[in-house]
């Protein structure tokens, strides 16, 4: 339920919570706000938001006239609700790029490695076949988080469209060196 606002608050805010598998494939979120009315009754509204594929874990909504009534300001509030991103077990968000820590042994950082990633809904291979320095990182395009398109069809309207674009994947190699060398 949204934050309670004192009486010289001109907003209300409310947070919804969402995972990177959710921002990922889009999803939607209900949730219900108790406010007051012009007669100081106290009442619930339920709103159903419709979260796009790669939305950003920073992106907020205003929806006007929706916190309740402001007895200082004799108006109703505005209701601002922003998206919170749930840490994920593997992946790290920054924009539309997705980043991944992979630990591979001496002799792939040597000789190249072939892995599979668990990815979402799929499985993503990679593949590299070149010398592996300390502190390097792989790029794999087009596999980070879908690109959340706007455009402006007139002044001030901002209209969202799916897109086929995708940031990328930026794997931290990390390499396992041997306690010991043996002959």
């Amino acid at each position: 339920r949204g934050d309670v606002p004192n009486d010289t608050d001109k907003y209300m805010y409310h947070k919804v919570t969402c995972t990177l598998e959710e921002l990922y494939f889009g999803c939607q979120k209900e949730f219900q706000i108790g406010t007051r009315d012009k007669e100081m009754n106290h009442t619930y509204s339920s709103y159903v938001l419709n979260i796009r594929p790669g939305t950003s874990g920073e992106d907020s909504l205003l929806i006007k006239g929706a916190g309740g009534y402001n007895p200082v300001f004799q108006e109703n509030r505005d209701l601002f609700v922003t998206i919170t991103e749930l840490p994920h077990e593997y992946y790290k968000r920054k924009n539309d790029d997705l980043y991944r820590e992979c630990t591979i042994s001496l002799t792939e950082a040597l000789f190249g490695f072939r892995i599979r990633l668990d990815h979402f809904s799929e499985s993503v291979d990679v593949e590299y076949t070149n010398l592996v320095k300390p502190n390097s990182m792989l790029q794999v395009f087009h596999k980070g988080m879908p690109i959340k398109q706007t455009t402006t069809k007139q002044l001030g309207d901002i209209v969202e469209t799916d897109s086929s674009e995708y940031g990328n994947l930026i794997l931290d190699l990390k390499i396992c060196f041997p306690d010991s060398v043996s002959e």
